[in-house]
């Protein structure tokens, strides 16, 4: 019994230490469009921190999504003539959650229909029609919603924030 008292405290611990000094930071599209083509690499480090470390040329953070309270892994690319954040790719389970907040921004169509006419959604579909990658774009705001898995149990997505030409 004193073994499984240990094991458990000893669980315990290292998960409360794991979330400590994690800075909370809100990764939906609402609070995103102000940070992408924006800011630069010190004044993003502001809000979530200092890196944890490099990934393909990618900058990485740790962060707690206030969405799910997740320690979530965010891989960061900034723009090498300005230095300013062009991309933000983490994954989720809760991809919907983003692809309807994406859909409320100020500004976006309020159906697919004239959202599709307008070049600001674009699904791509397997040979099941089952859809795979959403592309959204608002401006110069863009999100790509990527490698989208359903099984009865369980959805997962990456979802990948970035700049957009006009």
């Amino acid at each position: 019994m004193e073994t499984r008292k240990l094991i458990l405290g000893t669980i315990f611990l290292f998960i409360s230490l794991m979330a400590l000094g994690q800075n909370k930071f809100d990764l939906t599209p609402d609070n995103m469009i102000k940070f992408i083509g924006k800011v630069n690499q010190e004044q993003f480090e502001q809000s979530v921190g200092s890196p944890v470390g490099e990934e393909e040329g990618f900058i990485v953070y740790e962060v707690e999504n206030t969405y799910d309270n997740e320690i979530t892994a965010i891989r960061c690319f900034y723009r090498e003539s300005d230095g300013k954040l062009i991309s933000v790719k983490f994954g989720t389970r809760h991809y919907l959650a983003y692809w309807i907040g994406f859909t409320r921004l100020n500004g976006y169509p309020k159906t697919d229909k004239e959202a599709q006419r307008r070049g600001m959604y674009a699904p791509k579909k397997d040979q099941f029609g089952e859809i795979y990658q959403v592309n959204l774009k608002l401006r110069t705001f863009g999100c790509q919603i990527m490698n989208i898995r359903e099984t009865p149990y369980y959805s997962t997505a990456i979802i990948n924030y970035h700049t957009v030409k006009l």
